[in-house]
């Protein structure tokens, strides 16, 4: 209010407009709808054929490792990617579990792809293989990393499981480099178990703001691919 009255109006103006501004996006559920608008087109299917597949390839950024917890693994918000991939083998979907994540990580410390198979194998999760992409540091690497690991085994279809907002990008990225693979998406954030609940809110939500940036960084990221040709 002092800055409304006082000698700087023009800022306290602008505070309160982006104030306003974001309440309004809140209620409107902005952010949410945009996410929406990337994962709608995955929502839950059951798998098409041929099935069994020959691999089921999950993408990382679902966890890293970690020398502080007792399993050796630390996992965020996708986690939901590893946890599908291993319901899609144990559901015997595909006969072997390829793993990806950990970018060019130091040794001594384990990638993020060891790491979720060393404790895939503890806890006796899977009755099948469990393969590496290998250091990959974006979702083009990991493309191509697959590409070269389909051809050598000779497989001839698999299934790809990655989180819904990042699906379109993922599978066209895996088109590009010739891999027709069967999307499962999984890690929804604008389409939760809970979306037919109302929620009716003034108040920005600093979520609010992390939908937006993932639906931007998302959205850049296509238009990036786009102009290296990698989609």
């Amino acid at each position: 209010m002092i800055l409304l009255l006082g000698h700087r109006r023009k800022l306290g103006w602008l505070l309160l407009g982006i104030v306003l501004l974001a309440s309004l996006s809140e209620a409107l559920r902005f952010s949410d709808w945009l996410i929406v608008d990337l994962e709608r087109p995955y929502l839950r299917k059951e798998v098409s054929p041929p099935v069994p597949a020959d691999a089921v390839i999950v993408l990382g950024g679902y966890a890293h490792p970690s020398t502080n917890n007792y399993c050796g693994i630390q996992f965020n918000e996708a986690a939901d990617r590893l946890i599908t991939g291993i319901a899609l083998v144990r559901d015997r979907k595909g006969r072997v579990l390829v793993l990806s994540g950990g970018g060019r990580g130091d040794p001594p410390m384990p990638v993020e792809a060891q790491a979720a198979a060393h404790w895939i194998r503890s806890w006796n999760l899977v009755a099948v293989p469990v393969e590496f992409l290998g250091p990959c540091g974006d979702t083009h690497d990991e493309a191509l990393h697959a590409s070269m690991l389909v051809r050598t085994n000779g497989w001839k279809n698999i299934i790809l499981v990655t989180s819904a907002w990042h699906m379109r990008r993922a599978l066209a990225t895996f088109q590009k480099v010739g891999l027709d693979a069967i999307p499962v998406a999984a890690d929804f954030r604008g389409l939760p178990a809970d979306a037919t609940k109302s929620r009716f809110s003034w108040i920005p939500r600093t979520s609010s703001l992390g939908q937006f940036n993932l639906w931007l960084e998302e959205t850049l990221g296509y238009f990036y691919y786009w102009l290296r040709h990698w989609v």
